[in-house]
């Protein structure tokens, strides 16, 4: 768990080459000041960093996932690696 503190810490933050925050950055500020908690857990992991792990991560996430015999056009069944973009 991070505090709000982590915004002020982000404020000071320089960005990276690409012109990017690095939220690792302000927590090793955030660190200096206060304790930070973490929880191992076990099951999937989504990266939205990129426009590919926000992709399958939505794709994953939206109501019709949960349904079984419904299944994005493009997304591979067994992997959900996106196959081809439309257009």
């Amino acid at each position: 768990m991070i505090s709000t503190a982590i915004f002020e810490m982000l404020a000071f933050a320089e960005l990276n080459a690409g012109g990017e925050l690095q939220l690792t950055d302000g927590l090793r500020q955030l660190l200096r000041k206060e304790k930070i908690y973490g929880y191992t857990f076990e099951g999937k992991r989504h990266d939205t960093g990129d426009r590919l792990g926000f992709l399958k991560a939505t794709v994953e996430f939206r109501p019709q996932a949960r349904r079984p015999g419904r299944r994005l056009p493009g997304v591979s069944e067994d992997t959900g690696v996106v196959e081809q973009f439309p257009g």
